[in-house]
């Protein structure tokens, strides 16, 4: 699984013409493979086999692609309120939230969008009923009672402050900064 992060702006390029100019650049695919969504608005290509994912946040854009279904989301810092993390974090997920409690909170909802992207439910997937937890430094997800095969990589280096994460089939990632 590959992941893109560039600077960005909406004025600058839609994300489809980056997207494209990845395909052509990295995937050797000229004419980028027109992008539909599902009936939840999960965006895919039509009769092409890869799978991605976008999310943006301030000025950077992430993209990921994969072989499998993926999601992926970054955050730019900001203050988070108390309210939130009481809507936010389940009971189980406490554990998770310590001494840096807002970019603790910023990994968890950045876990859990990723989540949801992947599962290409959005935020249809009601907050009560999964969560999260951390075993052996991986985050694992419990959906409905079970363990979820997804496998989940954080990003906290490449922009500072920001926090990104990804979730997918694949263990390895590889998180690939552009310019432009």
């Amino acid at each position: 699984m590959n992941v893109y992060i560039a600077k960005w702006s909406k004025e600058d390029a839609p994300w489809q013409r980056i997207l494209a100019d990845v395909l052509k650049k990295d995937y050797k695919i000229e004419n980028c493979p027109e992008i539909l969504r599902d009936e939840m608005g999960k965006p895919y290509f039509e009769g092409n086999p890869w799978h991605f994912n976008v999310s943006h946040s301030g000025e950077y854009l992430a993209i990921a692609i994969s072989k499998h279904p993926v999601g992926i989301d970054i955050q730019e810092p900001k203050f988070i309120k108390d309210g939130m993390f009481r809507k936010v974090v389940q009971p189980e997920e406490n554990c998770l939230i310590g001494e840096e409690r807002q970019k603790d909170f910023l990994r968890l909802w950045t876990l859990k969008e990723s989540f949801v992207k992947a599962e290409g439910k959005g935020l249809r997937i009601a907050l009560k009923d999964y969560y999260f937890e951390k075993e052996n430094d991986r985050y694992l997800v419990n959906y409905g009672g079970q363990r979820m095969p997804w496998t989940f990589n954080i990003e906290e280096m490449m922009i500072p402050n920001y926090v990104m994460s990804v979730c997918g089939l694949e263990k390895e990632v590889s998180w690939i900064a552009r310019q432009g």
